[in-house]
């Protein structure tokens, strides 16, 4: 069963895991993301602090494709925006480059 639930967690869009701690399911050692959106509320500071640094990852842009991944879904999910509402305890260690 566990060795279905990971397949089905692998295949989507997005890997979910903390579906996969919640239905236990074995993490992997260590998790590591490049660019990750984990901010779909984009009210982090940086938002505003880091406008016009960073010439492709602008806060109307970042806007514009956030709203595409959450198609319609409140951004304050935990599975949506899961750096700023997810329960990550139990997680093994993360890596955000």
């Amino acid at each position: 069963m566990q060795a279905k639930i990971y397949s089905w967690l692998v295949d989507q869009h997005s890997y979910r895991a903390p579906l996969a701690r919640d239905a236990g399911v074995p993490l992997p050692a260590a998790l590591v993301a490049f660019s990750p959106g984990l901010d779909h509320t984009r009210h982090g500071a940086t938002t505003i602090t880091k406008e016009g640094v960073d010439p492709l990852f602008t806060r109307e842009g970042m806007g514009h494709t956030g709203a595409m991944y959450l198609a319609g879904q409140n951004p304050q999910s935990p599975l949506l925006t899961p750096a700023v509402h997810a329960d990550l305890s139990g997680f093994p260690p993360i890596l955000l480059p």
